[in-house]
């Protein structure tokens, strides 16, 4: 799916209090959802204050997805999120007093919830616009997470989040733990934003910051060059690349990964010889038990491919019929 040009707008006018809160420009989600395999792109979240008085606040979170609620079996995955923005406009001409402004998680913002699960994903280019019109300054001002803002415990996994604004990429606003394996942040963990007791709780494995060396970025071509250093480097325990290679960081497969060899047997796996060759990638060896196979064997065009039999030529026969 294709999500991009929309816009989540909250107005407050003309009072002497009140608030103003847009949250999820792109997705709002809530409880066990599925979001997979989306480009989520140009969207935003829009929050006015115009002419109010006294204790106003003004949130605008999550531009591309905003998720409450999220549970162990939610899971946002595969997709590109991209060049949405949370804006906050202040055009009040009124004293201001108790004033706050809050954005949190262009890319992503998870507002509560219990270990969703966030992978290969490439969350880039995301941003906050906050304007202040009014000749008062604001009392406080939060701008938090351009990439990831989570209130919650979570596992990310092949991630990239790049060049995502001036603020953090990445806001963690919760102790409970939280699992990093195998994703490239911009700026490592020194870039996050993290509790006050600054400390990394959970599982830190195998992440790297270093440019992820897209195709065209500067043209919404996020593909990973050749010499990505994201290619292949993956969590090995993740399911295999389109290529038969351990997967890569971010949405978009590579087709230069190194395959990894697999053996795959005949006929606990694959009913026949052929379809297990056709389904081979390099370097994979076809495994055959001991018996008859009445096939024709057409050899594919892949290369590198082994055929061999658990026992020996007298017991493993493919009869071609002839």
């Amino acid at each position: 799916n294709i999500i991009i040009n929309n816009t989540a707008f909250s107005f407050r006018g003309n009072a002497n209090y009140g608030s103003a809160e847009s949250l999820g420009g792109g997705i709002y989600a809530t409880g066990t959802n599925l979001i997979l395999n989306n480009s989520i792109k140009n969207n935003s979240t829009h929050s006015i204050i115009k002419n109010v008085g006294f204790y106003t606040s003004i949130n605008s979170n999550g531009g591309g997805i905003y998720y409450k609620w999220a549970s162990s079996t939610s899971e946002v995955s595969g997709n590109l999120i991209a060049g949405n923005i949370c804006q906050v406009t202040d055009s009040t001409s009124i004293i201001i007093s108790g004033w706050n402004s809050s954005s949190n998680g262009a890319g992503i913002s998870i507002n509560s919830g219990t270990s969703p699960l966030i992978s290969n994903n490439t969350i880039v280019s995301n941003e906050f616009n906050t304007f202040h019109l009014s000749p008062d300054y604001p009392d406080e001002k939060f701008e938090l997470g351009t990439g990831l803002y989570t209130a919650s415990s979570l596992s990310l996994i092949n991630n990239i989040v790049w060049n995502n604004g001036d603020s953090c990429g990445i806001y963690i606003n919760t102790n409970d733990p939280i699992n990093y394996l195998n994703n490239d942040f911009e700026g490592d963990y020194t870039s996050f934003c993290l509790p006050e007791d600054g400390v990394i709780n959970g599982t830190w494995v195998d992440n790297i910051s270093e440019d992820p060396l897209f195709v065209d970025a500067d043209n919404g071509d996020y593909n990973l060059q050749q010499a990505s250093p994201c290619i292949d480097a993956g969590d090995p325990s993740s399911p295999l690349d389109p290529d038969g290679s351990i997967a890569d960081m971010g949405a978009f497969p590579s087709a230069y990964g190194t395959p990894v060899p697999i053996v795959r047997n005949v006929p606990s796996e694959y009913s026949s010889i052929q379809s297990a060759l056709t389904a081979a990638n390099a370097t994979d060896t076809v495994l055959v038990q001991p018996g008859t196979y009445y096939e024709n064997i057409i050899w594919p065009e892949t290369n590198g491919i082994k055929l061999i039999s658990a026992g020996d030529s007298s017991n493993t026969i493919i009869d071609g019929g002839g």
